[in-house]
């Protein structure tokens, strides 16, 4: 199997986690009941909960020019294809590494340490990222989470019923993408606040 471990939140109230070594992706995030919130990675596209980086979207003909050398460079780049390794386990936590390689060299030709973090506590999965540069010099780079929920979470109530809460205000316009997967043009972000509903 791809799935790494579960990491049981151990209260009747908790959720566990499965997360793939495989982009370091979390695979089903579910209630003690068994209800799965994230989407089945089939039905529209075929991610559950992609990390995307070194580049969130994509670069004119997948391709970019570092001093004159070309490099192709997928669409969200190359981290939801590639092996993490474990670098710390635990039952309620765990902590997945990437880092430059001669495969990642030939498509980013930068040095770099990419560290997932996925934790459960009761009824709160705690996900984080970290960059590290260990190149000589600055290096250009994105970074994003693109989970894939089912919509209305399964037992929460109506569409309606639910918002999202970001932990500081919003304000930041947000990037409409083309067809190509480049940015198109900006509008006015939809979160009122610190809040999306």
């Amino acid at each position: 199997s791809m799935l790494l471990a579960t990491y049981p939140g151990g209260v009747p109230e908790g959720l566990s986690a499965e997360i793939s070594p495989l982009g370091a992706e979390l695979q089903t995030l579910r209630d003690s009941t068994g209800r799965d919130f994230l989407h089945d990675g089939a039905s529209f596209w075929s991610g559950r909960a992609p990390i995307l980086f070194p580049i969130v979207g994509a670069i004119r003909n997948n391709s970019h020019v570092v001093d004159g050398v070309a490099y192709d460079l997928p669409k969200h780049g190359f981290a939801r294809a590639s092996m993490f390794a474990v670098a710390e386990q635990a039952p309620e936590r765990a902590l997945f590494r990437l880092e430059d390689s001669e495969a990642s060299r030939a498509q980013y030709p930068y040095r770099f340490r990419l560290d997932v973090s996925f934790g459960v506590s009761g009824a709160k999965l705690t996900h984080s990222a970290a960059v590290t540069n260990t190149d000589i010099q600055p290096i250009p780079v994105a970074f994003g989470f693109h989970p894939a929920f089912r919509w209305p979470l399964p037992g929460a109530g109506a569409k309606t019923d639910h918002v999202i809460d970001f932990a500081e205000n919003e304000p930041e316009p947000i990037a409409r993408i083309d067809a190509q997967g480049l940015i198109a043009r900006e509008l006015p972000t939809p979160v009122e606040g610190n809040r999306l509903v």
